[in-house]
């Protein structure tokens, strides 16, 4: 729970295929949906979203490398 006005931060992946880790056995978190986490956000009452790529991570797949990227959102929890 966040106070009034409190700020969350979240780092993570993009959604992607599952191919990000090399063995996805009981891997259940596949990375975000940048739309509908910015929706949860502002359905939850945070205000102030922004989300940005912050970095990408390059790791070897089937056709050559891929490149997976990581996100940076921050929300501010909205006075009730």
């Amino acid at each position: 729970m966040l106070e009034p006005e409190g700020f969350l931060a979240i780092a993570d992946l993009d959604k992607e295929d599952g191919s990000f880790h090399a063995d996805p056995t009981g891997v259940e978190h596949k990375g975000f949906s940048r739309d509908r986490l910015v929706r949860q956000m502002m359905d939850a009452g945070f205000t102030l979203v922004s989300m940005e790529t912050v970095h990408h991570i390059e790791k070897p797949g089937r056709s050559g490398p891929q490149r997976y990227p990581v996100f940076f959102t921050t929300g501010r929890m909205r006075v009730f």
